[in-house]
């Protein structure tokens, strides 16, 4: 493929809207180099923003340092802005009992999301190729993934709240290598690609070759074909289930266990995915057994029953419903997602289950008869105390404390929390308005003492929070 094919390719299929703010994740390998390269070729006629992301996992010694020092090299040639973290992925690894290979994706995701959300960028771009997509329709299928696995990687997904995009989805390493090379551009080979260790390595270097020399010489076009072919069928079914999912779920979003009994097997089990998914529920953790698990939770007929899906996180059943939480314990550590709020504007923010819609007034108005917790909720939050600083979505985390307006002092969000009766496992789920560091309204309860609305004549902003219909 020629070099204007491939600008050609990323114009037609990557769908990024003109003007957006683009943060590219750049490991310093060929794929992600060639991407940086090729977005930024098309930035005089898209409009596009870039910003370059780097994670150094700290993994290799001095070649991880490497890596880093060429990509703060790349970006500064192409006058782009760089984000670099460092993580000492093995130690997090070995403290979460994962495998280093999740350790990495888990912190590479989370850091990706952090700095878009922090910089305000509309999507991250990742330079996944057309090998990497036969090698995870393989893995997938070598871990007995159903159907919908097999549909390997979106071109379009949301990670954390951001939207990511694959621009090289259907591109070849060769192809990316062939512009590089045709360009001059440097980049750093990976020695870990090569490690067999790694069950992608082994099915890189040992079956992928095996396959095309014994079965089908264009096994990865063969099987980066099959991959989309299943994604359209499944988008297809995924409308089925969307719905099967509305109808099964109540406005807390937990499921209706009779209702989701009435359903064949097949819609069942996809109610069950897309729920847990809905959840936050990594998809790495929603293997067969898992969906069975839960499955025999609906079967149960008597008590209250449990079954882990993933980290801490649980599903619970209790009379006919099925719920998901976190062990009831806030995180740990002082820190949790946040998600920065259109002001003006309207914000959705499905890893919550809510939107927010933010308009600027005057004065404030009584809100109906509302409980901690419980949404639709509104809140009028004085602007001068807002200024030009953001507002952020986030959920609890231990040692939270809140000023309530027209009380004394301070109090723990936990004591609130018990003190307004709300349920153990719903905690985690309650969305809490930050600004500045601080927390300045808790839906239903009450604004910050500093942050209310005193007069009918002094400008205020105005937030609506309600459930979204679906968690997707």
């Amino acid at each position: 493929m020629k070099r204007s094919k491939l600008h050609q390719h990323i114009r037609d299929t990557a769908s990024i809207a003109r003007n957006a703010r683009v943060l590219v994740a750049v490991s310093g390998g060929a794929d992600s180099v060639a991407l940086l390269h090729l977005l930024s070729d098309l930035t005089p006629e898209t409009g596009w923003k870039l910003g370059v992301a780097h994670l150094n996992h700290q993994l290799r010694g001095p070649a991880s340092q490497d890596d880093e020092r060429l990509v703060r090299a790349r970006a500064e040639s192409l006058n782009i802005p760089c984000y670099v973290e460092c993580v000492d992925v093995a130690a997090r690894a070995k403290k979460s009992k994962q495998s280093v290979e999740m350790a990495a994706r888990d912190a590479r995701y989370t850091f990706l999301a952090g700095i878009a959300k922090q910089y305000a960028y509309d999507v991250i771009a990742v330079a996944h190729t057309k090998e990497d997509q036969a090698e995870t329709l393989l893995l997938r299928l070598l871990r007995g993934a159903g159907t919908a696995g097999l549909g390997a990687m979106d071109p379009w997904v949301e990670r954390l709240g951001v939207p990511l995009v694959r621009p090289l989805l259907d591109l070849s390493k060769a192809d990316l290598i062939a512009y590089l090379q045709g360009r001059g551009v440097a980049w750093h080979e990976d020695t870990t690609n090569t490690d067999a260790a790694y069950l992608r390595n082994r099915v890189r270097h040992e079956l992928m070759p095996l396959l095309r020399e014994r079965f089908n010489p264009n096994i990865t076009d063969t099987l980066a074909r099959t991959a989309e072919l299943v994604r359209e069928d499944q988008a297809v079914l995924r409308q089925i289930a969307d719905d099967d999912l509305r109808n099964c779920s109540d406005e807390k979003g937990d499921l209706d266990v009779s209702r989701l009994q009435a359903l064949p097997v097949a819609r069942r089990r996809r109610v069950i995915l897309l729920w847990l998914i809905g959840h936050e529920v990594q998809a790495v953790d929603l293997d067969y057994d898992v969906i069975r698990r839960v499955e025999q939770l609906c079967a149960t007929v008597r008590g209250t029953m449990e079954t882990p899906v993933g980290g801490d996180r649980r599903v619970v059943r209790a009379y006919d419903r099925l719920t998901l939480d976190h062990g009831g314990r806030a995180r740990k550590g002082g820190r949790a997602e946040r998600y920065k709020l259109n002001v003006p504007g309207q914000t959705t923010v499905s890893s919550l289950g809510v939107r927010v819609v933010a308009a600027w007034g005057t004065g404030r108005s009584q809100p109906g008869d509302e409980q901690c917790g419980h949404l639709p909720a509104e809140a009028w939050i004085s602007a001068s105390a807002v200024g030009r600083a953001g507002l952020y979505l986030r959920s609890r985390v231990e040692g939270d404390r809140f000023a309530p307006l027209g009380l004394k002092g301070e109090k723990k969000i936990q004591d609130i929390f018990v003190d307004q009766k709300v349920p153990r496992e719903q905690r985690d789920r309650v969305p809490l308005l930050e600004c500045r560091g601080k927390l300045v309204w808790v839906p239903g309860y009450r604004v910050a003492r500093g942050w209310g609305v005193g007069k009918a004549s002094e400008r205020s902003l105005h937030i609506r929070m309600e459930r979204l219909e679906t968690k997707q």
